[in-house]
């Protein structure tokens, strides 16, 4: 499903798109198509290809990009995206899975933190990272690629965040990064066992393990891109799911 969306529906696209004459492409990709650097904040130019893709996901959407520049040589022109780790407003679906992983935390079904969730991410708000997208379209700029993201925080700064938004603490437990890979192994199994779908995989938790922080300063400086502090878009957020 991820190659025949990400990539075939990318080529189809560009394939329509040079049919037509389109003069600018905008592709929004995955910084889970590169690795995991081990620089103190990445960027667009600190981004490299990994030798080995964490998931079919990562690849596919590596292998759409690899398309669109490949297509840029007959003359149009791109923009390429980088969202972080997107939370907001919106169907709590894995594609969301961080506003999801926030609901769990909150309703005291996911309350599980690895090493101490001390494992940084750029938190970036659906609102903000959609408003990124409207300005690149509009924006005079060309062949460039732009990380759109958040504030860099803590898996644990940010329950404790929704602790204080919220009014109340949740239940929190700390577990080994040994630990957490089976307990994933043990859920994949039961899940196959009764055809149903894992809430973790080892897959997903292997990613999400990664500390990384991440810069949106080229983003900001050539987009106007604009970055809602993260108090402000958790209130909004779980003021929201309150409502579900």
């Amino acid at each position: 499903d991820f190659f025949e969306t990400n990539v075939q529906g990318t080529l189809n696209l560009l394939k329509a798109s040079e049919k037509s004459k389109i003069k600018k492409f905008i592709f929004v990709s995955s910084l889970s198509a590169f690795d995991t650097i081990k620089h103190p904040i990445i960027n667009e130019e600190s981004l490299i290809k990994p030798k080995k893709y964490f998931s079919e996901y990562a690849e596919s959407k590596a292998k759409a990009e690899e398309l669109v520049l490949e297509y840029s040589k007959s003359g149009f022109s791109y923009i390429i995206l980088y969202p972080t780790r997107v939370f907001g407003i919106g169907p709590l679906t894995d594609a969301n899975g961080a506003t999801k992983a926030i609901s769990l935390y909150l309703k005291n079904k996911l309350p599980f933190v690895i090493d101490g969730g001390k494992q940084f991410s750029s938190w970036a708000f659906a609102e903000d990272v959609a408003l990124g997208i409207v300005n690149a379209v509009n924006n005079p700029v060309f062949n460039e690629r732009y990380i759109l993201g958040g504030e860099n925080k803590t898996l644990s700064d940010v329950y404790d965040l929704a602790d204080r938004v919220s009014g109340r603490k949740h239940l929190r437990i700390n577990l080994k990064n040994s630990i957490a890979l089976s307990l994933a192994s043990a859920i994949e199994f039961q899940s196959k066992l009764f055809n149903k779908k894992p809430l973790v995989t080892r897959e997903w938790l292997g990613y999400v393990m990664e500390s990384q922080k991440a810069s949106s300063e080229k983003a900001v400086a050539q987009l106007n891109y604009q970055i809602t502090p993260i108090e402000n878009s958790l209130e909004k957020t779980i003021s929201w799911l309150n409502t579900l």
